[in-house]
């Protein structure tokens, strides 16, 4: 299984330089717009992957946990327009990360970001992000074991 543990956090010379040089352009924020970003990452063309697996019965699945207050979205938004981000589900400080999307370069590494900060005041210090794609992998995301995961989830 794929995490990412806060406290391994790397962010590149380069994103960081970016956003740096970049950070006014763009506002981030929590929770302002779930379902524009869930449609989003529906949206998004992926290299290699034909089609999404975010089919109109999931979106409104997810819709329905935001609503509950277990599904959460960060967004970037550069002249008022959303142009990242990332939603997942949060039950028992652990953070499972579904999708990101981005129409602007860095957008969603930036919402990804933000997110950290915000899991972080939450108390949650790690993210379940299922698989470790290259951009999870830039930030320090690993593979664990199942044993390792499992131990890590909070006992019911």
């Amino acid at each position: 299984r794929g995490v990412l543990d806060f406290h391994e956090l790397h962010i590149s010379k380069s994103l960081y330089k970016f956003i740096k040089k970049n950070s006014h352009r763009f506002e981030l924020s929590v929770n302002k717009a779930f379902p524009k970003v869930i449609e989003a990452c529906q949206q998004q063309i992926r290299k290699d992957q034909p089609g999404t697996w975010i089919i109109p019965e999931i979106k409104k699945a997810y819709i329905e946990l935001h609503y509950a207050g277990l599904a959460h979205s960060v967004e970037c938004w550069a002249d008022q327009q959303l142009v990242g981000g990332i939603y997942g589900v949060m039950v028992n400080k652990v953070f499972s990360g579904e999708s990101m999307f981005h129409s602007v370069d860095n957008a969603s590494k930036m919402a990804l970001l933000y997110l950290v900060d915000w899991l972080k005041q939450q108390g949650v210090t790690w993210m379940d992000v299922q698989m470790v794609t290259p951009v999870l992998a830039s930030f320090g995301g690993k593979y664990i074991s199942d044993r390792e995961y499992f131990n890590r989830l909070p006992k019911l």
